[in-house]
């Protein structure tokens, strides 16, 4: 069954003109500019205040560190888990809704995951305080506490045991903050700086009332020991924050891109993307308001991104932050056009939602529009020349499959682009193979569809069935019969396996077992 994202709120931090406004939304909603009145405090930041004089951090930096990480608050039942309170202090590894099984990604990886400086910042800031880390999680003031000390220990080892004299001086520390190391960490920096030069507004979350003053800033050209550029065309802004969490490889050209909606705000993914114990990393992180662009995982690595290992190990995982504006579907657009100069095929059967991947544990956000970013990319989605009766491309939203001819909705309905297998025709239905069975339109819902030519996958003559599975060497995920048909995703092999459109997810069948026929 495909799910949902479970998104508890977004920290969306907007660059315009130099203006940076930081909006926070909580399932959805949007946290509204202060409104003083019954229930509203100034508790939470008096308490960051009174931290940041105790242990000599400045309070601005300490306060915007907290909008960033958990949107003040509003952050505290994110999709990656991991973390507690305002500064996110994590006593375990990052975990990502619906990830389960064993860890794929071979031993350098898994060593790393295991070596996580990130799990122990919560007992490490309680040991600095002399409190429990129960106290930590609990008590907001003792929480806060607990940051700053933290932040001030960093800021101690850095500087030699003398505290930094100027904001721009606690970058490194506030990078290792998130991700226990300053380099991985560097896309958390940027962002408490950048909130810092703007200032953020009174603004009032879950009752409690927060503010930052604007600070004069000076703009860093070149982060500590960091490579800014990331491997994008060139008319995207496009920063490198790696990961720990990747395999090595030396891959050439990917043959399948992976488009998902990113578990949390645009930071909080990029923050739980670089821990190697968080199990996920997309290659790219693409803000939903003005399509900014982070790249966490260099296009020659394996980034584990939709928990399915033989689609990891060939695709270009683009994680979108929920909501997409126009500039983020440009974004989008534009990471394909330059992957397809590339290698990348560009089309819907290499071009693929998550939800489309068996076991993906962060799916793609439902009326995610296809059509703009196939457009964008140079690929719209229009009739090809075809044998009449074989391939239908679905190209508007709307499309309905049902059971039978005016009987229920199929229970998992294709995304646009996606190609269906004609099966046949009766009284003013069409049928489609779909996983496995039969499932119809209705013709008069023809114009949501277009004519496709892709190759089409039968069982082999003799054959009564073959299995299809999940990856190689994964469960069985169904049966396609004799007489049945499913569209070839990728005519390229993954050893003896060929990738298949089987439902609204891909599969995997043996080329042995099967024959191909044009569409």
């Amino acid at each position: 069954m495909r799910r949902t994202v479970r998104r508890g709120a977004a920290l969306l931090i907007v660059g315009l003109l130099g203006v940076l406004a930081v909006a926070v939304g909580v399932a959805g909603a949007r946290n509204s500019p202060d409104r003083s009145g019954p229930g509203v405090s100034d508790q939470r930041q008096q308490e960051i205040t009174a931290a940041a004089a105790e242990f000599g951090v400045p309070a601005p930096l300490l306060t915007a560190l907290a909008g960033v990480l958990s949107g003040f608050g509003a952050l505290d039942d994110p999709a990656v888990d991991g973390g507690y309170g305002l500064f996110r202090l994590a006593d375990r590894p990052a975990t990502l809704a619906g990830l389960a099984g064993a860890d794929p990604r071979g031993p350098l990886v898994r060593a790393a995951a295991a070596a996580d400086p990130a799990t122990r910042t919560l007992p490490d800031a309680a040991r600095l305080v002399g409190a429990t880390t129960t106290q930590v999680r609990i008590d907001p003031a003792q929480h806060a506490r607990a940051a700053a000390a933290l932040l001030r220990s960093y800021a101690l080892q850095a500087g030699g045991g003398r505290l930094p004299s100027g904001l721009v001086g606690w970058y490194g520390s506030v990078a290792r903050f998130t991700t226990g190391d300053a380099m991985t960490g560097r896309a958390v920096a940027d962002d408490v700086l950048a909130l810092l030069r703007a200032g953020v507004a009174p603004t009032v979350v879950r009752g409690q009332r927060f503010a930052v003053p604007a600070q004069p800033v000076a703009a860093l050209t070149t982060a500590p020991g960091a490579v800014v550029s990331g491997e994008c065309p060139q008319v995207l802004s496009c920063r490198l924050a790696p990961t720990s969490g990747a395999a090595p490889a030396e891959r050439t050209a990917a043959r399948t891109v992976v488009v998902s909606t990113a578990p949390a705000g645009y930071t909080a993914t990029i923050a739980a993307a670089q821990r190697a114990s968080a199990r996920w990393s997309p290659h790219y992180v693409v803000r939903a308001s003005d399509g900014a662009v982070t790249q966490t995982v260099l296009l020659g690595d394996v980034a584990w991104h939709t928990g399915n290992p033989t689609v990891d190990a060939g695709a270009v995982g683009i994680a979108v932050e929920a909501d997409p504006g126009p500039a983020a579907y440009r974004s989008v657009a534009r990471l394909l056009r330059w992957l397809a100069g590339r290698g990348l095929p560009l089309d819907r059967q290499h071009v693929l939602g998550a939800g489309e991947v068996p076991g993906a544990a962060v799916p793609l956000q439902s009326g995610f529009d296809w059509a703009q970013v196939l457009a964008g990319a140079g690929a719209p989605l229009r009739a090809q020349a075809f044998q009449a009766d074989r391939v239908v491309v679905v190209a508007r939203p709307g499309f309905v499959l049902r059971e039978g001819p005016g009987g229920a909705e199929v229970a998992e309905q294709p995304a646009v682009g996606r190609a269906l297998p004609v099966a046949g025709r009766k009284a003013g239905w069409t049928s489609v193979w779909y996983g496995g069975r039969a499932a119809w339109f209705a013709d008069s819902d023809a114009g949501r569809t277009v004519a496709g030519n892709a190759e089409r996958v039968t069982p082999a003559p003799g054959r009564p069935e073959t299995p299809v599975y999940a990856s190689a060497g994964g469960e069985e995920i169904g049966r396609l019969a004799a007489g049945q048909a499913a569209v070839l995703l990728d005519p390229a092999p993954v050893g003896d396996l060929l990738a298949v459109g089987f439902g609204d997810t891909v599969g995997y069948v043996r080329g042995t077992e099967v024959t191909l026929q044009l569409g």
